[in-house]
């Protein structure tokens, strides 16, 4: 591991120690949890139980960013349900994510599968 990365790891600490706002908190977790290797169990458990505890806002971050590969991988840690996918789904829509949003409706067909309405009286 180079010197510089352990310092940039240790800078995303902290500040998700150092603040109180719950915005730049959340950014420094979402960094902190999928900076790999670099960052010891410890500091990543304590960013994944900050993701955790705010998931939709963590996922609307990570929509922003267009990261369809890390909303996947919370996905598979069973952090959200078909409830919130849906939310999200939309949500990429809306801001025009076009990768997240087809990424997003892929995996609401494989776990979830698509329901036909029915209208009849």
């Amino acid at each position: 591991m180079m010197e510089k990365d352990r310092t940039d790891w240790d800078a995303v600490y902290r500040r998700f120690c150092g603040t109180k706002q719950p915005a730049l908190r959340l950014a420094a977790a979402v960094d902190g949890f999928f900076g790999g290797q670099e960052v010891c169990e410890e500091a990543r458990a304590e960013y994944g139980h900050c993701i955790r505890s705010r998931i939709r806002p963590a996922v609307e971050l990570l929509i922003e960013q267009n990261e369809p590969g890390r909303i996947l991988e919370l996905e598979r840690l069973g952090w959200f349900g078909e409830r919130e996918l849906d939310e999200f789904i939309r949500r990429a829509g809306e801001r025009g994510r076009e990768t997240v949003l087809l990424v997003l409706l892929r995996l609401k067909e494989e776990r979830y599968g698509y329901r036909d309405r029915d209208y009849s009286l």
